[in-house]
C-alpha cells in the first residue's frame, strides 16, 4: 500500500495493487518519488508517507484510488469524481457566474488557448484539445469544508 499526502491542503491518496505496477507508476521508479507528487487538489507538492496516524485521518481528504487512477490524478487529470464532464455536468457548472478565465495568447497570432474557467462557487473547469474540438476533461468542485470556512 502506498500513501501520498499533501501537507498544504490535506489531500491524501491511498493505493495498492500489483507491486511492479504500483512501483513503476508511483513508487521508487516514479519521477515523483519520494516528495514531488503534484497534488491533484492544490497543485502543491505531495509526499509519500509510510503510514497515516489514526488521528490524522480526521483532518485528511482521503481518496482510495487504483494505481491507474492515482497516476492520472498526479498527471493533472483530476480525481475520479472530477472526470464526470458530460453535457449535463458542464451545463450545471455554468449556472454559476464566472469569476475568472485562465487563457494565454498564442504567440504571433490573435488567438487564445483556453486553460480553465473558475466559477464564483470555486468550481474549476479545465479544457484540452481533441479531434472533436475543445474538450472539458476535468471539473474540480470546491470542497464542502472550504465553502463552509469561507
Amino acid at each position: 500500500m502506498i500513501n501520498i499526502v499533501c501537507k498544504s491542503c490535506g489531500t491524501a491518496i491511498r493505493t495498492s495493487g500489483e507491486y511492479d505496477e504500483v512501483d513503476s507508476l508511483l513508487g521508487e521508479k516514479s519521477a515523483w518519488y519520494p516528495d514531488q507528487y503534484p497534488c491533484p487538489t492544490c497543485g502543491g507538492k505531495s509526499e509519500m508517507v509510510l503510514a497515516i496516524d489514526n488521528t490524522a485521518f480526521r483532518s485528511l481528504d482521503l481518496h482510495d484510488l487504483t494505481p491507474e487512477e492515482a497516476f492520472a490524478a498526479f498527471n493533472g487529470l483530476g480525481l475520479p469524481e472530477e472526470r464526470e464532464c458530460g453535457p449535463m455536468a458542464v451545463k450545471e457548472a455554468f449556472k454559476c457566474p464566472v469569476r475568472e478565465v485562465k487563457c494565454d495568447l498564442i504567440r504571433g497570432t490573435n488567438r487564445t488557448v483556453l486553460r480553465s474557467i473558475e466559477f464564483e462557487d470555486g468550481t474549476r473547469m479545465y479544457f484540452g484539445a481533441s479531434s472533436y474540438g475543445c474538450t472539458v476533461y476535468r471539473i474540480a468542485r470546491r470542497n464542502v469544508e472550504e465553502v463552509q470556512g469561507a
